[in-house]
C-alpha cells in the first residue's frame, strides 16, 4: 500500500511540474450514499436488526494536480487523491428508558489518475479510475451479522466517478459547483460495494484554453 502511494505521490509532482500547465483543485461534498453487501443494501441490515435509520449519508474531500490544457485542447491530465465516507447510524429502543444508538463508516481512501474536459469554458466534465483503499469504522458487527466480514478492513479494491461542473472562474482562479457519482467495489469473499451521489465544491486553479466553438 505504501509503495503504491509513493508511486501515485511521484506520478502527481512529475505531471505537475512539467510545463506552465499547472491544474490543481480540492474541495468536498455530500449526498446520498449506499453500500451492498451480498445483495443487502446497508440501510436494510439495520432494519432487519430492528434498528431505525437516524441519518444516511456520504462525504468526499480531496484533491486534484496535473497538467493541462494541451495546446488549443482543454483536456487536463490529473492524479487524484479522495477521502470518500459512506455514514449510517440508527437507534433501537431498549426499554422505555434507554435508547441504544449505533453508527457504522466505510472509509476508502481513493487514488488514481483522472481526465477533465472542458466542451465549454463555463462546464468541466470528468472521470477518474482509481484504486480505493477501505475497511470499516465503528460497528462492523452490525454488517457482520448478515455476512463475514471479518477480513474485510483494510482492503484494496478500484474505484471510479463522474463529475458535471460549473467552472465560475474567468482567469486562472475558479470556483467548482458540481455533481458526482461515486463507485467503489472492494469485494472479496463477499460482494461489497460502496456508492455516492451529491453536490461538491472546489477551488480550482487551472490556465484556461480557449473554447473550441
Amino acid at each position: 500500500m505504501k509503495k503504491l502511494f509513493i508511486v501515485f505521490i511521484l506520478v502527481v509532482l512529475s505531471m505537475c511540474v512539467y510545463g506552465q500547465g499547472f491544474y490543481f483543485d480540492i474541495g468536498g461534498g455530500a449526498g446520498l450514499g449506499w453500500t451492498n453487501i451480498n445483495g443487502l443494501e446497508s440501510t436494510s441490515i439495520y432494519k432487519l436488526l430492528g434498528y431505525k435509520i437516524d441519518a444516511d449519508f456520504s462525504t468526499e474531500f480531496g484533491f486534484k494536480a496535473g497538467y493541462g490544457p494541451f495546446g488549443n485542447i482543454p483536456l487536463y491530465i490529473a492524479g487524484e487523491l479522495t477521502w470518500l465516507s459512506h455514514i449510517i447510524s440508527g437507534s433501537i429502543k431498549i426499554s422505555e428508558d434507554v435508547t441504544k444508538f449505533v453508527s457504522t463508516t466505510t472509509k476508502p481512501i481513493i487514488f488514481g489518475i483522472g481526465v477533465l474536459f472542458y466542451p465549454i469554458p463555463l462546464i468541466q466534465l470528468g472521470t477518474s479510475f482509481c484504486l480505493a483503499y477501505s475497511g470499516f469504522i465503528g460497528d462492523s458487527k452490525f454488517f457482520a451479522a448478515v455476512s463475514d466480514l471479518a477480513d474485510f478492513d483494510d482492503q484494496l479494491g478500484f474505484a471510479w466517478n463522474i463529475s458535471l461542473a460549473v467552472d465560475l472562474g474567468k482567469k486562472n482562479h475558479g470556483c467548482l459547483i458540481g455533481i458526482k457519482y461515486w463507485y467503489e467495489d472492494i469485494s472479496r469473499k463477499e460482494s461489497v460495494n460502496t456508492h455516492a451521489l451529491g453536490f461538491f465544491i472546489k477551488y480550482a486553479f487551472r490556465k484556461k484554453a480557449p473554447s473550441l466553438f
